[in-house]
Order: C-alpha cells, then structure tokens, then sequence
C-alpha cells in the first residue's frame, strides 16, 4: 500500500487549498479503496479518479482530492481513515497556521576586547512572524546577555547587549630543535 503526495504542489485559492492524495495498488489482487468521512469542517475529502466501490488492479491508483478551509489562522489537524478489504489505515493531516520568526543575527563581532575588560555589542531582535512568541537566551560563561528572556507581538523589536568579560590570554610556547642535537 502506497500513499503519496509526492510531487504535488497545493492548489489554492481565496479561501481553501487542495491537495490530492494518491494511492496506488500494490498487491496482485484489484482491492477496493474508500476513505472514510472526515471528522472536521475544516478538512473535506472527494475522490477524483475511479468510482465509489470500484475496484483498483494491481499498479493502478486513486486520487483523493484533500480541501482545506480555515476558519482562523490557527494550526489545524485531522485524520484521514483510508480502508481497503484487508486494511485500515490513517493519513494525518496537519496545517501549520500563523508562527513567529525572530531576525538575529548571524553572528556577532565584537572587535578588539582587551584581557580583563568587558566589550559590549547591542543587536536588535525583531518578531518577522505573524504571532507573539517569547524567547530566552542563554550564553557560554566568557559572555553575557541582557536581557535574558523576552516576549515580542508581530513586527515588535527590542534591543539586547551582548557581553564579552573576563577573557584571560592563555598562550603557550614550543621550544624544537631543527637539525641533529648536539651534546
């Protein structure tokens, strides 16, 4: 039993978005194929290829077509029981609504910091996302952040100083001989 979506990209429109969900028929023996009604008024399901109760020969496949219509921007799930003569089996359904996306960034320079003083560098953290999110942030023990932990709405930014302290320079020598020693 193969169940694929493999290749496909949704198609959507103003309100909903589809996908077909394919399965293709393995065994040596034709099986019918159904899928059971969907639990959800967010999720519809209809069956493009091949008749209701039809049988599928072997290497031959069915074509669902999945719909989704959200009511809000919220993540929705919902099951999908596909059933054959010897099987039953579920397809999870999943779309992801609205998330957060925090802007860092990708690295931070601090520059020249001399031994035993403290260098210090302001980044702005910004929520790209289309929700609140929190976040917390932790560091080696060399460095320091401020503030630690935070809560951004959608398109909010807040700044945070980044420490470096307490660097010690620990450097080490290698003494070699080139060529033969000599006694």
């Amino acid at each position: 039993m193969l169940v694929s979506t493999a290749g496909l990209s949704p198609r959507r429109t103003s309100n909903a978005v589809e996908l077909g969900v394919h399965r293709t028929c393995a065994p040596q023996v034709p099986r019918s194929v159904k899928v059971e009604a969907l639990d959800s008024q967010l999720f519809s399901v209809r069956r493009l290829s091949v008749a209701e109760g039809a049988r599928i020969a072997p290497g031959m496949e069915v074509v669902f077509s999945v719909t989704f219509r959200p009511q809000s921007r919220d993540d929705a799930r919902c099951e999908l029981v596909v059933v054959t003569e010897r099987e039953k089996y579920l397809v999870p359904l999943i779309a992801m609504g609205d998330a957060p996306a925090l802007d860092l960034p990708d690295k931070i320079e601090f520059g020249s910091v001399h031994t035993k003083m403290t260098g210090t560098q302001t980044i702005l953290v910004r929520n790209l996302g289309s929700k609140a999110c929190s976040f917390q942030l932790t560091c080696s023990q060399h460095f320091d952040v401020s503030p630690r932990e935070g809560s951004l709405a959608p398109g909010e930014l807040t700044q945070v100083s980044n420490d470096v302290r307490d660097l010690h320079v620990v450097m080490s020598q290698h003494i070699g001989v080139a060529g033969p020693a000599r006694l």
